[in-house]
């Protein structure tokens, strides 16, 4: 049985003056400046214990592995790069596959701000892990730090920038699992070509930098698309 109700209109004006009000008292709104480190600070308190613990495996079995010349050095460091893409990528996503991108897209607080936190985290997370690694395949494996540790960064960077870039051109891949699949082939495939090719510290500097510019450039695109979403469904209806 269908039940209609009859709802009354409101009076002449009443929703204009409503909608008016709604809109000034929105732009009147001043949110408060969090300080950097507060916000780091909260952001990395919602880490997964699983990103830091597969970090420390990871470097614990470069540690513990055996070789020695410029492969095993140049295999080791590669290995580390692609993990540490592999394991910061679905990091990226946790706002979207615990469907929190609808609240950040109707809310007056961007997520730009949150995800530039996160990215910053990992990115100084994986440097570190980096630096530390080329520095014991370097003195494990008896070789010079310098190629080990560009190479390593780009193949970071490189990673990176087309994990992101492949996210925002498949749009079906929305959760970890995917984007973690989607970042361990991306970083198998170029580990696999960095391995076979031979470079000078030159050309691999060269490398890092250029991958480095289009990361930057891509992490700067995804942020603005995120910042001009801004109080989107709020606005629609004030």
């Amino acid at each position: 049985m269908d039940i209609k109700y009859d709802v009354p209109a409101p009076p002449a004006g009443a929703l204009e003056c409503t909608i008016s009000l709604g809109q000034r008292k929105m732009r009147s709104m001043r949110l408060a400046k969090m300080p950097l480190g507060r916000l780091l600070g909260l952001q990395l308190a919602h880490f997964s214990s699983l990103y830091w613990a597969v970090q420390l495996v990871v470097i614990v079995c470069i540690l513990l592995s055996t070789g020695s010349g410029k492969e095993s050095a140049r295999f080791a460091v590669l290995v580390y790069a692609g993990a540490a893409n592999a394991l910061g990528c679905p990091e990226l996503l946790r706002d979207i596959s615990c469907s929190m991108s609808e609240i950040e897209r109707s809310c007056r607080i961007s997520g730009a701000k949150l995800l530039a936190a996160r990215m910053l985290i990992i990115a100084c997370a994986d440097l570190l892990g980096l630096t530390l690694t080329a520095v014991i395949v370097s003195s494990k494996f008896g070789t010079a730090l310098a190629l080990p540790l560009i190479m390593g960064a780009a193949l970071l960077f490189s990673s990176s920038f087309l994990t992101l870039l492949a996210l925002r051109l498949l749009p079906f891949v929305r959760s970890r699992a995917g984007a973690l699949s989607l970042s361990l082939v991306i970083s198998a495939a170029l580990g696999i070509v960095c391995l076979s090719v031979v470079w000078s510290t030159g050309v691999w500097a060269l490398a890092c930098a250029v991958s480095l510019v289009l990361l930057a450039a891509q992490t700067w695109h995804e942020l603005s698309d995120i910042e001009s979403r801004k109080g989107k469904s709020i606005w629609n209806y004030l």
